[in-house]
């Protein structure tokens, strides 16, 4: 039980190999983050220590709130609070009930948010130090650069390759080859003592698999008005966003690449008939596929096949900002005991704002594929590892509250180099 707390402890947000930062340090220190919304009259207990060690319980596996308070009550845990200097008794279940109640709905943002600025800081500090060896080496051994005609036709030619750039960036939304995903996912939790089950609107960066927004679907909406609701403070420029067909509107391709500055990739469906029907009459899948790719596991091997063209006017007019469109085929072949038993074809059609010059056809094949992380590495984690479903919360507050709490683990895990979380929660109870 001593390893779990001090593997809390020791956790830490590695952004290069010569700076290690304490999570308390970044985040759980800064009481802008967790703001005390109790009366000064009769608090026990501090906020920001209670808020640690309900952190500390859901990292090491624990979301209950009765085996929450055991835990926290336990011999180590006490050991721990007495090295932060606190020697008074562990809150009960009411008390962490209402702390878990009114844990603030943007501290996924904010959690993101401090770690980008500390990384701004200290990419500034590597800049001071490299300019200072800079200036020491000039003075001691003269100029880099010698003042020479071909120093100066070069630095005249950068100039202008830079003006040209900043033009076409204007033009042309700027893409830094980084994919977020976002998708709904119910919560079963909450149908108890509800008509509806309650719906959240997620958000994951496909490569590292940190979740950083969760918004609540209101029963008399959908998931379009609230995306634009949750990623109004969001710097998307430069970023993919891969969404479902439910979101394939022309208001959500206008906010993402006018407003937002980003690019979109869409599946097309029915939902969009005119749209659809417009692509199938491209022909694509009349010509040789572009790229392919072959994978095999789970008792079948999957074939991958992308057919890309440049869309085309008739398409650009009825869908803004489309550059691409493009048809993804599936062929599964199942097998058992060495032989093919079932061979399944799927077909999907796709539209993207990426240029040809941004995006070849193995890359999009991969863009679409990654839209799949946001299954697996947040909503199984969530369902299977963290038994979200399981929970026997049913008011919306603490459903929401304890969710945030799960994704906040998971950034911790992850930001930590711990893709397999199941394993990590294992090591750290079996340790």
């Amino acid at each position: 039980m001593l390893q779990r707390i001090n593997f809390y402890k020791e956790m830490k947000y590695e952004d290069t190999k010569r700076n290690n930062f304490n999570c308390k340090k970044i985040f759980f220190r800064n009481r802008k983050n967790f703001p005390d919304f109790r009366k000064k009259r009769g608090i026990r207990y501090s906020f920001q220590l209670i808020i640690r060690m309900i952190i500390a319980s859901i990292v090491n596996g624990i979301i209950e709130l009765n085996k929450m308070k055991d835990f926290i009550s336990s011999p180590s845990m006490v050991k721990y609070l007495e090295d932060l200097d606190y020697k008074g008794k562990c809150p009960k279940i009411g008390c962490l009930r209402i702390v878990i109640s009114h844990i603030p709905k943007d501290l996924l943002l904010k959690l993101n948010n401090e770690i980008k600025v500390i990384k701004e800081q200290v990419n500034e500090e590597k800049a001071i130090e490299n300019n200072i060896i800079k200036k020491s080496v000039k003075e001691n051994k003269g100029c880099f650069i010698k003042k020479n005609k071909s120093s100066n036709i070069l630095l005249n030619l950068e100039n202008k390759l830079n003006e040209i750039s900043k033009i076409k960036d204007k033009e042309i939304n700027f893409f830094n080859k980084r994919v977020i995903a976002f998708d709904g996912k119910a919560m079963r939790s909450g149908h108890l003592h509800c008509e509806k089950a309650l719906m959240y609107l997620n958000g994951i960066f496909c490569d590292t698999g940190i979740p950083f927004i969760q918004e609540l679907v209101d029963k008399k909406t959908n998931e379009i008005p609230v995306f634009r609701k949750g990623t109004k403070l969001l710097d998307l420029s430069g970023y993919l966003c891969t969404l479902d067909a439910l979101h394939t509107q022309k208001e959500t391709a206008e906010y993402i690449c006018e407003e937002k500055k980003g690019h979109y990739l869409f599946t097309v469906k029915n939902n969009q008939k005119c749209l659809l029907k417009m692509i199938k009459n491209e022909d694509l899948n009349n010509s040789k596929y572009d790229s392919e790719t072959v994978e095999k596991g789970h008792g079948r091997i999957e074939t991958r096949r992308i057919f890309v063209k440049e869309s085309s006017l008739d398409v650009r007019e009825k869908f803004p900002h489309a550059q691409q469109v493009f048809l993804i085929e599936r062929i599964s072949e199942h097998m058992s005991g060495g032989k093919i038993i079932k061979t399944t074809q799927e077909y999907c059609y796709c539209i993207t704002s990426l240029s040809k010059e941004q995006a070849s056809a193995s890359e999009l094949l991969k863009y679409n594929r990654d839209h799949w992380a946001i299954e697996n590495k947040l909503h199984y984690v969530l369902d299977v590892t963290f038994n979200e479903d399981k929970c026997r919360c049913y008011k919306a507050e603490m459903v929401s509250a304890l969710s945030i709490l799960r994704k906040v683990a998971i950034h911790i895990y992850r930001a930590n180099n711990i893709t397999n979380i199941a394993s990590g929660i294992r090591k750290i109870n079996y340790s």
